[in-house]
């Protein structure tokens, strides 16, 4: 661009280094981290399992919108509580907002949701394994479901945000959101190979995302429950 001047700076011109921490900056075996710290240049994390995700500045109109739903992940003390916005338009995947936090009760994410502008005639989707908080939220004033897990449900909604044509996260709204996106990497043997796995661990947003959009990725001939009635 005019008036931009790109200076591109690696090891091989700091003087400060010895021979040898030259020798094992050259000798990096990985090529992606060798065009990282040997060559200052833009690499890729390998075995990252969403590469199909980019950053945006606002959601479409609502017009636009398709779908529009909440997918909840539940968290106490250790793992947090994440909640997100995901919205369907132009055959992309939209993710507006989040909130992501520790030791939050039942009473304490109601709020935190109808302060947020939640209420009955948004649906929030969330993780089935507390049906009890499932029908707290209901209580406090919110329209909450289970999702429907099952065999391989896991899988699928994983290969389904992967054939997405693209996700957009806003990068200010959701920071939690894109860092776990642009980390999470497929499970390694004991020899730190890639296996085809997706781990259970640093991705309570993605798990969010994935209750959130439970309407649209199930399976062919496994229609949406009649318990689900969108307001689009």
């Amino acid at each position: 661009r005019e008036g931009v001047r790109l200076i591109i700076s690696d090891h091989r011109k700091n003087r400060f280094l010895s021979d040898e921490e030259h020798e094992r900056i050259e000798g990096i075996g990985d090529d992606e981290l060798w065009k990282v710290y040997a060559r200052g240049l833009t690499g890729m994390i390998q075995g990252l399992v969403l590469t199909n995700w980019d950053i945006c500045d606002a959601l479409p109109p609502m017009e636009e919108w398709k779908m529009s739903c909440y997918g909840l992940d539940f968290g106490f003390t250790n793992d947090p509580t994440a909640l997100e916005h995901v919205v369907l338009a132009h055959g992309e995947l939209w993710v507006d907002d989040e909130f992501y936090e520790t030791g939050m009760t039942n009473p304490d994410i109601a709020a935190r949701a109808k302060d947020a502008g939640l209420g009955r005639g948004d649906i929030i989707i969330a993780d089935s394994a507390e049906p009890k908080s499932v029908g707290d939220y209901n209580k406090f004033g919110l329209r909450c479901y289970g999702a429907e897990k099952g065999p391989g449900s896991v899988e699928y909604s994983m290969k389904w945000l992967q054939q997405l044509s693209k996700i957009v996260i806003d990068p200010v709204r959701c920071p939690d959101t894109k860092k776990e996106f642009s980390s999470y990497e497929y499970e390694r043997d004991k020899d730190g190979e890639l296996i085809s796995g997706y781990p259970d661990k640093n991705n309570h947003h993605i798990d969010a995302v994935r209750y959130g959009t439970e309407l649209i990725w199930r399976k062919p001939g496994q229609p949406v429950t009649s318990k689900y009635v969108s307001r689009f």
